[in-house]
């Protein structure tokens, strides 16, 4: 049970870490680039909707992986007794 914490808490590090280097880069480019403020501003605005937008899917997708992998190991589970006890001859 650690070792699962502590692999769940080391991928959400590394997709924290992803993401903000993600951030600090599109900022620098926006600052960096030949264009007047009000551009930026516009341009920062819209990628933060869009950021958002994508937290907010994976967010939703990582919620539900947890039942899909019940549900996936559930069927293996009924596919190999079904088929252990088939090929299993009776005592």
């Amino acid at each position: 049970m650690i070792h699962e914490t502590t692999h769940t808490n080391g991928h959400s590090w590394r997709m924290g870490t992803f993401l903000f280097g993600a951030t600090l880069g599109a900022v620098v480019a926006l600052l960096t680039a030949p264009r007047s403020g009000r551009e930026i501003r516009g341009q920062l605005r819209d990628s933060a909707q869009r950021m958002k937008g994508t937290m907010r899917r994976m967010k939703d997708k990582m919620g539900r992986a947890p039942e899909k992998i019940r549900d996936t190991g559930s069927k293996v589970y009924e596919q190999v007794r079904h088929t252990v006890g088939r090929t299993i001859p009776p005592s």
